[in-house]
């Protein structure tokens, strides 16, 4: 048998592959991205200006494509930016400041494509804050 597996910050398998000895395959189950967002700031409250580190785990599994979609979102969630990335690597970091006070959202989609570009899975997940002086 040959395996695929992605774990989580935990320690949890999030993605599974799973192949007999000639390779074809007997299982495959999962998610795109670890949904708990790991942050450097321990609190949902952030101090203004303060650079904060989003971290994720992201499922590569062979023969697919991962891709990440990131909103930066208002209080009334207006989008207030969009960034497209396609992982080269299981972690992914996140770098945001946030200039203004107020409630703020991070929310992601992650998707995963096959060979042909058809796209074979979608998952979401986000994290409020409270940014404040």
């Amino acid at each position: 048998m040959h395996y695929y597996n992605c774990l989580t910050f935990d320690g949890e398998c999030m993605y599974v592959v799973v192949k007999d000895s000639l390779g074809n395959q007997i299982k495959e189950e999962g998610v795109t991205f670890d949904p708990s967002i790991h942050c450097n700031v321990k609190t949902d409250s952030v101090k203004l200006n303060k650079e904060i580190n989003f971290d994720l785990i992201v499922a590569r599994p062979p023969s697919k494509v991962s891709k990440l979609i990131v909103y930066d979102l208002n209080e009334k969630m207006k989008i207030l930016s969009k960034q497209i990335i396609y992982p080269d690597t299981f972690l992914v970091r996140l770098n945001r400041t946030y200039k203004e006070s107020g409630i703020k959202y991070i929310s992601i989609v992650g998707e995963l494509y096959n060979k042909n570009g058809e796209l074979v899975l979608r998952d979401s997940a986000g994290k409020q804050l409270l940014v404040q002086n």
